[in-house]
């Protein structure tokens, strides 16, 4: 193919096996090309190709095509980790423990203090609070949202497209100084699965890295590879600091599945100026004070107890985003603004 047409697509490798020993697996494998967005068509089509004593049969689900400079991204990253990692490796790819990489289902719930108090109770038959909500207390979380100047990023993201992706800076503490540790995160969004991948970097670090261009320095392969990925996402998005949102959370595992999450978010903060993490938490509420955004993070099916709590409850799906909403928080805003001053 032509080194400047960048193929998107998912493939569940079907069959695995070893020549010789007959040994045979069956998992997923993810692949795509870096900054790809527009998806377009879909198709399966079936590979089967041959790797020193291995043998590998793919089903190739393609989901876009876009034109880039730059070739194709190596394969990387298998969903599940599993006795296969390292034939991914000689593949060319990354094994999951190598790189923070987060990638799940994500269903959000908006509930009354009433559904929350009557919901707690009975989760915790299933669920246990996550370690760090120290002290039964919440934990709490900052960000700042990156964006263009007329806001691309997040318009393209309420259109629900197949495939978005948005750039923040993440801490879990106010910073009290420039060399406190915070997380540049890229969080992709294809078909409803999400993908986050995140570099641990000093405050100055990132600052430097996304309005400058300063490449940091890293020790290890899965902070490079995060970082080139994050790289390429500025060199095509000229984005500055948008939106600060800050808000608490408790979060919950399931006592049998660890891979089933809740989350309850609360006192969302959001704000359009002082965009720094070290300036504290303060800003517009964008929630009521009696109301919970819950958020269902899986990497397979919702258990049974739980739909049935839902239901019990009346709590019912909803479709949400933090910065989103702000987002069109403030169009109306602006729009009432206008008519005022008309």
């Amino acid at each position: 193919t032509d080194d400047s047409v960048a193929f998107i697509f998912l493939s569940t490798m079907k069959v695995l096996y070893h020549r010789s020993t007959g040994e045979a697996f069956s998992f997923f494998y993810y692949y795509r090309f870096l900054g790809g967005q527009e998806l377009f068509g879909n198709y399966n089509h079936f590979i089967t190709f041959e790797r020193k004593d291995w043998t590998f049969k793919f089903s190739l689900r393609f989901v876009g095509i876009m034109k880039e400079e730059g070739g194709f991204s190596n394969p990387y990253t298998p969903v599940r980790k599993g006795p296969m990692s390292h034939i991914a490796n000689e593949m060319g790819g990354l094994s999951m423990a190598k790189l923070m990489t987060f990638r799940r289902y994500e269903k959000k719930f908006m509930l009354t203090r009433a559904q929350y108090e009557a919901l707690i109770p009975r989760l915790l038959v299933y669920m246990e609070l996550d370690h760090h909500c120290k002290n039964h207390r919440p934990y709490s979380i900052y960000n700042v949202y990156y964006d263009t100047v007329n806001f691309d990023v997040i318009r393209h993201s309420i259109s629900k497209p197949y495939y978005k992706e948005k750039l923040r800076l993440r801490s879990y503490r106010i910073p009290g100084s420039e060399e406190e540790e915070v997380f540049l995160e890229l969080k992709k969004k294809i078909k409803g699965i999400v993908s986050k991948r995140r570099m641990a970097l000093s405050l100055a670090e990132a600052k430097a890295f996304v309005k400058c261009g300063i490449l940091p320095t890293v020790k290890d392969e899965k902070s490079s590879q995060v970082m080139a990925e994050i790289a390429y996402y500025l060199k095509h998005h000229r984005v500055r600091e948008a939106v600060y949102v800050g808000y608490q959370r408790y979060a919950y595992f399931a006592k049998d599945n660890p891979d089933f999450r809740l989350t309850f978010d609360f006192n969302i903060l959001t704000r359009r100026e002082v965009l720094k993490l070290e300036a504290g938490y303060f800003g517009t509420e964008l929630l009521g004070p009696s109301e919970y955004l819950m958020e269902v993070k899986i990497l397979g099916a919702i258990p049974s107890w739980f739909t049935s709590l839902l239901s019990e409850l009346r709590i019912y799906p909803t479709h949400f985003s933090k910065y989103g909403q702000e987002y069109l928080n403030h169009c109306q805003f602006s729009e009432k603004r206008r008519e005022q001053l008309c």
